[in-house]
Order: structure tokens, then C-alpha cells, then sequence
């Protein structure tokens, strides 16, 4: 079992694979927000549940750790890799 330390790395990492992976299913797209139901409707396999990725930040990271910065870890990427 990992420590709570090393499944916050974890967690991260899977939500952005998911992500990568759906803007790849989806291309050609300007922007993730393009594709209805991209964050808060289509679900994912991740850890043995089906989950959106708005349930795997909130739910499965933010509530978790209790910090709400983690949002700062997807933002602020997603801004530069549209630029």
C-alpha cells in the first residue's frame, strides 16, 4: 500500500494520462471543453471504478489531501499546452 505521500503523485499522474488519452480519442480539438461531457460525464476505469475525471480530482485528490491548490496542477498545464 502506498503512503499518502507517494499516492498523491499517483493519483496525478493517472488523472493526467486520462486526460492525454481522451484529448488523443478526441482529436482534432481546440480545447477539451469542446467535447460534451469530457470532465463531468464520461467515465473512466481507473482503480477498479468508473469515474469522470471531475469525481478523480474532486472526490479522489482534493478531498482527499484537503488542499485545494491541486487544481493549480491541472489548470495552469492545460493553459500552456493550448498556447
Amino acid at each position: 500500500m502506498q503512503s499518502k505521500t507517494g499516492q498523491w503523485p499517483s493519483g496525478l499522474n493517472a488523472y493526467n494520462l486520462l486526460v492525454i488519452q481522451s484529448v488523443v480519442n478526441n482529436y482534432p480539438l481546440k480545447s477539451p471543453l469542446d467535447v460534451k461531457g469530457f470532465f463531468d460525464t464520461r467515465q473512466h476505469l481507473t482503480g477498479g471504478a468508473k469515474l469522470t475525471l471531475n469525481e478523480i480530482e474532486n472526490k479522489k485528490l482534493r478531498e482527499k489531501f484537503g488542499d485545494a491548490r491541486i487544481h493549480l496542477c491541472w489548470s495552469v498545464p492545460h493553459k500552456v499546452i493550448r498556447q
